[in-house]
């Protein structure tokens, strides 16, 4: 019944995908079908139906309505719900690998959520070797690329100086990274006032915070409390 439901969704994206070139708006359409597939699976997602999100992540990669890169990352996602973390760790990294040589700037923003979901990841196992590797490779690829347009950029940063700071709690570049990502949140809640910069910026927060809480810096992770 689920493989069933998924098809019949599949084949309707499908062909709006397919439809778009005989009216001529073929660009449209493709957006149009890329929107209504994530909708689609963050709508799973919300429902917790976490099975179905990756059959449908998995499926519409197939179509090519997602890039390989989406598909592998909301893959990676629905697995690392249901708690298959080193499932979720290999399509995060595949998503990476699989644009690693594009600079197109969709295939920039998928590497740089696959970036910080992957470290985050890894931090939140308290594998920082694992983490800082992750941080060090996307922000070198991303500052190459000349990227630091949204908030996963932004949480590598963060991830960055909790790494820093796991192996050495007095260097200093550890609260210039926060600092530097306290502050690009607060760019992109002036540019837009939108639910998601408040969120992003709120989590983004609440991971310096802890990153202090967590090497017994309590001063300083309150003072992120407050901000």
């Amino acid at each position: 019944m689920l493989k069933r439901r998924v098809l019949l969704l599949l084949t309707w994206i499908v062909t709006v995908a397919i439809l778009v070139p005989l009216t001529g708006c073929e660009n449209g359409s493709k957006k149009a079908a890329f929107d209504e597939a994530v909708k689609t699976i963050m709508d799973a997602s919300k429902q917790k139906d976490f099975s179905r999100m990756q059959l449908l992540a998995d499926s519409l990669g197939k179509a090519e309505v997602l890039s390989e890169a989406e598909s592998y990352f909301w893959q990676g996602f629905a697995y690392y719900r249901m708690m298959q973390v080193h499932t979720a760790e290999f399509f995060w990294k595949e998503a990476m690998v699989s644009i690693e040589d594009s600079d197109d700037p969709a295939d920039l923003d998928t590497y740089a959520r696959a970036a910080s979901y992957l470290a985050g990841l890894h931090i939140r196992y308290y594998n920082f070797q694992s983490a800082s590797k992750v941080v060090r490779t996307a922000l070198e690829h991303l500052n190459y690329h000349h990227y630091i347009a949204t908030s996963d950029y932004t949480n590598l940063l963060v991830f960055a100086g909790c790494c820093k700071g796991h192996y050495n709690i007095e260097d200093e570049e550890v609260p210039q990274l926060f600092e530097q990502a306290y502050q690009r949140h607060l760019e992109h809640i002036a540019k837009a006032h939108a639910r998601e910069n408040y969120h992003d910026a709120v989590v983004g927060v609440i991971n310096i915070a802890y990153g202090w809480f967590c090497e017994k810096k309590y001063k300083k992770g309150l003072f992120w409390n407050r901000r």
